[in-house]
C-alpha cells in the first residue's frame, strides 16, 4: 500500500499544477482581453472615394491564444472589404500555424477570418495583431465596423487547451462624409423692447434652429440679467418629439438657463428648420438686458459635433427712443460727381419730443453739403429752427423746436425729422455721423436715445486671391514646404493687407501684401514647417485675404487649392507603409547625389546631398510601420 504513495502522490501534484494553471489562467482573463478595430475612429474628409484605407484588428491583454477568428460587419454602401490578411507582425509571427483564407462577403457586408497554432505548444501571451482590414471606399458616408460576438460563426478565442478566453470587444467607426452647412441658433423674437412689459408680466421667447442637418443632441446656455427677468419655465419646443425629457437647469440667482436634449433610439436624426426650446420670462423690474447664447453644442447620432454659429436676443422694457442717418450706407461706384443723394435724419420710438438737435459731419472732399429741410408738419405746426452749414469743414448743425401750442411728437415708426441734400465732388468715402445730439419732452426734459450713424462709399474697395499653391504636393513631415499666394487689388486704391494660408483648417501662416496699386497683382511666399501636420494624410491648402476697410464683395477673399500629401520619414513611395519596396529605393539610388541619373530626392532622407546608408538606417530603422 505504501509502495504505491508516490504515483497518487504524483497525481495529486499534477492534478494541483494543472489546476494552478487554469486558476492562473482565469485570474489573467479576469484582467481584461480585448479585441479592438484600430483605429477605433477614421474621419477624414479628404478621404475619397475610389481610395483604400485599412483597418487593424488586434487582442490586448490574453493568455495562452492558441486559435482566433473574427466575424466582422461594415455597411456595403460605404465599403466594400478588398481582403483580409496576416500583417508580418501578427501575433503568431514565426510560429507554425494553420491559415485560411478569408470569407469576404460584400453584400451582406461581413468579413470571417482566423489563424490557429499547430502542433502541441503553448498559446501566445500579451498583445498583437490579429489581422489587417483593407477597404475600398465606395461613396461618400460613414460606416460602423463592428464583431458578431454571439451565435455561429461567432468571434472567439481559443486557449492551447481549447477552451474559450473571455473578452469584450471595441469596434470601429470610418466617416468621409463632408461637413454639412452650419446651422444657426437663434432667439426668436431677437428683440423685444416693449414699454407694456412691465414688472409682474411674463413673456416666452424661443430658442430655434434654422439649417439643422442630421441633429440628434444639442445643448445651450441662455444668460440673462436677473435684477431684470427671471426664468420660471423651460420646455421643449417642437423640433424633438414630445417624448425626449430635457435637462433643464434654470439659475435666477445668476442668471442662466442650462438647456439639453438628445433623441434615443429608435429616433432619427432631425433636419430642417424649428424650435428646440420654449423659455418663460417673469418680468422683475424696469429695465434692458442682453438674452446671450452661449456654450452652444450641436451633435449627430455619432457623437460628432456640428457646425453652427448662435444669435443673441435682447429685451428692453424702457422705450427708447433712436435718431439714425437714413439709409445707413450708400455703396455705389458709379455715383461719380456730380451726383446728388439725400440724407434723412430719422426719429423712432420717441413719446413727447418737443425739441431737438445734432451735428452731423461728412467728408468735405468727397461731398458738399447744398441743402437742408427740416419736416415742417409735425403736429401742424412749423418748428422754430436754427441750421448752420460748414462745408469746409464738413459739419451741419441743427436745432429745433416746437413751441406752443404745437403737440408733443410721438412715433413708433421711423419718421424724417431733416433731409439733407449733397453733391459729390470726388470719389471716395464719407462717414455720416450724429454727434452732440440732443433731445427734449415737453417739460425740457432730456430723452435718452440711441444713435445710428451712416457712410457714403462711391469708390470700390476689393481685394482678391486668384491663385494659391504648394512647392511641392507630396512631402515628408517635419520637411518645408512654400505656400504661394496671388493676389490682386480689384478696387480703385491702393491697399496693404494681410493674406493667411491654412492646411485644412489649421493656420500655416501670414504675410502683409503693402501697398498694392489697383488692377495689380502681388505674390506671398509662406513657408509651412510641417512638423505639426500628421503624417499619411492630405491636407487641403487655402489662402484667405482679410478685407480691407468698407470692402463689400468677399467672395473672392478665400481660394482653395489642391492636396498636399504628408508622408511618414522613410516611407519613399508613399503608400503608408515601410517595407521592402522603399528600401528597395534606398538601393537603387544608392550612392548617387544630385544630377545623378539615379537621383532620387525623396530617398536623400537627411537632406546632405547624398544617398547613402544614413538615409538607408532611416528605412531599416522604421521598418514595418504604418499609418
Amino acid at each position: 500500500m505504501f509502495k504505491k504513495a508516490p504515483k497518487y502522490l504524483s497525481i495529486i501534484l499534477m492534478t494541483l499544477l494543472v489546476l494552478g494553471t487554469l486558476t492562473t489562467l482565469n485570474m489573467a482573463y479576469a484582467s481584461g482581453t480585448v479585441v479592438r478595430i484600430d483605429p477605433s475612429s477614421l474621419i477624414d474628409t479628404d478621404i475619397e472615394p475610389g481610395e483604400t484605407i485599412t483597418f487593424t484588428i488586434n487582442v490586448t491583454d490574453v493568455v495562452d491564444l492558441y486559435t482566433w477568428q473574427i466575424r466582422t460587419f461594415f455597411n456595403p454602401d460605404v465599403l466594400n472589404c478588398t481582403s483580409a490578411s496576416y500583417p508580418a507582425d501578427h501575433i503568431f509571427a514565426g510560429k507554425t500555424t494553420t491559415p485560411v483564407a478569408p470569407i469576404i462577403d460584400n453584400s451582406a457586408g461581413s468579413i470571417l477570418y482566423g489563424n490557429s497554432l499547430s502542433g502541441p505548444v503553448a498559446g501566445v501571451s500579451g498583445a498583437g495583431k490579429l489581422c489587417q482590414l483593407a477597404f475600398k471606399v465606395k461613396t461618400r458616408g460613414s460606416c460602423n465596423l463592428t464583431f458578431q460576438t454571439v451565435g455561429a460563426g461567432s468571434t472567439f478565442l481559443l486557449d492551447s487547451l481549447g477552451n474559450d478566453i473571455p473578452y469584450t470587444v471595441e469596434g470601429g467607426y470610418f466617416s468621409n462624409k463632408l461637413p454639412p452647412p452650419p446651422a444657426t441658433l437663434f432667439v426668436d423674437p431677437s428683440r423685444i423692447v416693449d414699454p407694456l412689459l412691465t414688472p409682474c408680466n411674463s413673456f416666452t421667447v424661443n430658442v430655434s434652429i434654422i439649417e439643422a442637418t442630421d441633429l440628434y443632441a444639442f445643448e445651450f446656455k441662455l444668460s440673462y440679467d436677473p435684477v431684470v427677468l427671471n426664468a420660471t419655465s423651460a420646455v421643449l419646443g417642437d423640433f424633438f418629439p414630445p417624448g425626449v425629457i430635457p435637462v433643464v437647469t434654470i439659475n435666477n440667482d445668476e442668471g442662466y438657463v442650462m438647456f439639453s436634449a438628445t433623441l434615443v433610439p429608435p429616433e432619427a436624426a432631425r433636419t430642417g428648420n424649428g424650435t428646440l426650446a420654449r423659455i418663460t420670462f417673469h418680468v422683475e423690474n424696469l429695465g434692458a438686458t442682453a438674452l446671450d447664447l452661449s456654450d452652444t453644442q450641436l451633435f449627430n447620432q455619432m457623437a460628432e459635433p456640428l457646425p453652427h454659429s448662435a444669435e443673441d436676443g435682447f429685451f428692453n422694457n424702457i422705450l427708447m427712443a433712436k435718431l439714425a442717418v437714413d439709409p445707413p450706407m450708400i455703396f455705389d461706384p458709379s455715383m461719380s460727381p456730380p451726383s446728388t443723394f439725400d440724407i434723412n435724419i430719422t426719429i423712432n420710438e420717441v413719446e413727447d419730443l418737443y425739441s431737438f438737435q445734432f451735428n452731423f459731419t461728412y467728408n468735405s472732399e468727397v461731398l458738399t453739403c447744398y441743402g437742408a429741410i427740416l419736416n415742417s408738419d409735425f403736429g401742424g405746426f412749423h418748428p422754430n429752427s436754427t441750421f448752420t452749414v460748414d462745408d469746409r469743414n464738413g459739419y451741419i448743425w441743427v436745432n429745433a423746436s416746437y413751441d406752443p401750442p404745437a403737440s408733443p411728437i410721438t412715433t413708433f415708426a421711423p419718421r424724417t425729422l431733416v433731409t439733407l441734400k449733397f453733391q459729390v465732388e470726388s470719389m471716395g468715402i464719407s462717414h455720416l455721423n450724429l454727434t452732440d445730439t440732443g433731445l427734449a419732452d415737453s417739460e425740457g426734459n432730456p430723452i435718452p436715445h440711441e444713435v445710428t450713424n451712416g457712410i457714403f462709399i462711391s469708390q470700390i474697395r476689393d481685394v482678391a486671391i486668384i491663385d494659391v499653391y504648394a512647392s511641392t504636393n507630396i512631402v515628408y513631415q517635419g520637411w518645408p514646404v512654400n505656400i504661394t499666394v496671388v493676389v490682386i487689388n480689384k478696387g480703385d486704391v491702393a491697399e496693404t493687407f494681410d493674406v493667411t494660408a491654412y492646411f485644412d483648417n489649421m493656420t500655416i501662416g501670414t504675410a502683409t501684401i503693402i501697398g498694392l496699386a489697383p488692377n495689380d497683382t502681388a505674390t506671398a511666399i509662406i513657408a509651412w514647417n510641417t512638423t505639426a501636420a500628421a503624417p499619411c494624410h492630405n491636407y487641403t491648402i487655402s489662402a484667405y485675404a482679410w478685407p480691407v476697410p468698407y470692402e463689400i464683395n468677399l467672395a473672392d477673399n478665400s481660394f482653395t487649392d489642391g492636396k498636399v500629401k504628408i508622408k511618414m520619414m522613410g516611407d519613399i513611395n508613399g503608400d503608408g507603409i515601410i517595407d521592402y519596396r522603399d528600401i528597395n529605393q534606398v538601393a537603387m539610388a544608392f550612392g548617387s547625389t544630385p544630377g545623378h541619373p539615379r537621383w532620387n530626392p525623396d530617398c536623400d532622407l537627411n537632406r546632405d546631398g547624398v544617398i547613402d546608408m544614413k538615409d538607408m538606417f532611416v528605412v531599416a530603422k522604421r521598418f514595418g510601420q504604418t499609418c
